[in-house]
């Protein structure tokens, strides 16, 4: 019998590419303004910085919508792993 293995890794160019278009609409925001909100990719780690659950909640929508709306051959229900960094 045949055996398989499934591997569901992230195109960390299509990552990458999400990350600056919501780091770009994190700028543009005007509530974001005067916060210390951003949005940080190292290596293959992403960390979400905002004052408030509210913010990060936030940070998150946006990075969801940059992630689905550039990755046209991802499957939608793959989530990249990110940790949060309250500022306060």
């Amino acid at each position: 019998m045949p055996s398989f293995d499934t591997v569901c890794d992230a195109n960390m160019v299509e990552v990458k590419n999400a990350v600056e278009n919501t780091a770009k609409e994190i700028a543009t925001r005007f509530d974001f303004k005067g916060t210390p909100a951003a949005i940080e990719l190292k290596d293959k780690e992403m960390t979400l910085i905002g004052d408030a659950d509210f913010q990060l909640s936030q940070i998150e929508d946006i990075l969801r919508k940059k992630s689905s709306a550039c990755s046209r051959t991802a499957s939608s229900k793959y989530r990249p792993p990110f940790k949060t960094k309250k500022c306060a």
